[in-house]
């Protein structure tokens, strides 16, 4: 309604306009309405109609005047009447709204209280109120000692005697026999030369540091227990050589020496420089080449549609790529086949597993089992279980894996693999 009320007023000024063209061309001011009306205001056609009508319509200039006057009331009315009854709405209205905005909101839902915020505020109240002046009586007063009384914290180790500092950190050491050797080698030449500059202090950014002492756990609190101070952040500088501290720590590092893990440890470190050389001796030696030959000759054709993968790892080499081999073959190639293309890669390695110094394990049973290379040559691959799948590992023989076999030979029944482990008919 407002719409046309506001169309209506632009639209009365722009009628008048063309009225009073029309007068000025010399029509009646009603014949001049009565054409726009039928031309919806169109000046030019309204023109038009009146000079086509010429002077018969002045006729009905009388009643031109009374229609429009009609119909000028209905439109009055019917917009008053819509301004009324916008009025009416909008006083009906506020009323619900204001009595609505007044009505009380009701409270937000709390969520229940938890347990562990409970505790949590509890923990916060006593930390504040805690004095900073004491961190032990902090520790001892915390709510998760005070509620668990018989649960005993562990003391650091730096706030231990010296002996158990020295003892700890040398058996860690037993799984890194290089960083062992280094430290031995260093405290008794200390206990020699308590004076000699070389190992009084410790630069921890050498390359020689890096590559033995950096990464072996333990090592670094050997050296603090030692009476070794940091400085620098990378400075280890021996404040008081005592010769008490220096006997505790070699007598702790030979007792380390003697573990299983060391002189497994040791055996490995042998195993992977002979392995190299094996690996690399064909580079020198036309003897080594001419052998591997021989072995390669010996092996059967490589199938190449129905064949399995054997695969051969070195232990503690496993992730090298150039120390993994892989070769495809039947279920009635031998294991001395195997053992001819190992050969082609190092005829050092078939010696060494030949004299028993290193062994062959089939990778596939759980425990792992050695394989007997004189015994089970001429068996299949398929008949020991290292067909359709063959997961061989060399290791170096050492005192720890006998207490090992002894172990597997006794769960072998269990976990024999291949159509050897199938039981006799009568």
């Amino acid at each position: 309604m407002f719409r046309r009320l506001a169309d209506r007023v632009f639209n009365s000024s722009t009628e008048q306009q063309n009225v009073n063209t029309l007068k000025n061309m010399g029509f009646s001011e009603a014949d001049a309405r009565n054409a726009l009306q039928q031309t919806d205001g169109n000046l030019e056609q309204a023109a038009n109609i009146l000079l086509a009508r010429g002077p018969s319509t002045q006729h009905n200039s009388s009643s031109a005047p009374a229609r429009d006057a009609n119909r000028q009331q209905v439109e009055d009315d019917e917009l008053q009447r819509a301004l009324q009854a916008s009025m009416m709405t909008t006083s009906t209205t506020t009323p619900q709204l204001a009595s609505r905005n007044a009505l009380p909101k009701p409270a937000p839902k709390r969520k229940p209280k938890t347990a562990a915020a409970t505790n949590a505020g509890k923990a916060a109240l006593t930390r504040a109120n805690t004095p900073p002046n004491s961190a032990h009586s902090s520790r001892s007063s915390s709510p998760a000692i005070s509620s668990h009384p018989n649960v005993k914290v562990p003391t650091k180790l730096s706030n231990k005697s010296k002996e158990e500092q020295i003892l700890r950190t040398a058996d860690r050491l037993k799984s890194s026999p290089s960083a062992l050797d280094t430290l031995y080698k260093t405290l008794k030449t200390l206990q020699s030369n308590p004076t000699h500059p070389k190992f009084r202090r410790i630069d921890q950014t050498t390359a020689g540091y890096q590559k033995s002492l950096a990464n072996a756990p333990g090592a670094e609190d050997l050296l603090l227990a030692m009476n070794y101070r940091k400085s620098n952040g990378h400075i280890l500088t021996l404040e008081l050589a005592d010769p008490a501290t220096l006997y505790l720590g070699i007598s702790a590092l030979e007792q380390t020496r003697l573990t299983p893990e060391y002189l497994y440890g040791k055996s490995l470190q042998q195993f992977h420089k002979e392995l190299r050389q094996a690996f690399h001796s064909a580079d020198n030696s036309a003897q080594e080449a001419i052998a591997r030959s021989q072995h390669m000759s010996k092996l059967p054709t490589e199938p190449t549609m129905g064949g399995a993968w054997i695969f051969v790892n070195f232990e503690g080499l496993e992730q090298d790529s150039q120390y993994k081999l892989k070769r495809k073959f039947d279920a009635d190639d031998t294991l001395g086949d195997a053992l001819h293309w190992i050969a082609g890669n190092g005829t050092e390695i078939l010696t060494k597993l030949q004299s028993g110094e290193w062994e062959l394990v089939d990778g596939n049973r759980h425990p792992p089992a050695c394989l007997d290379v004189s015994n089970a040559s001429s068996r299949t691959l398929q008949y020991i279980g290292c067909w359709p799948s063959g997961k061989l590992i060399i290791r170096p023989k050492s005192s720890t894996n006998d207490g090992m076999d002894a172990q597997q030979e006794s769960q072998q029944p269990s976990h024999a693999r291949g159509l050897g482990a199938a039981p006799m008919l009568d």
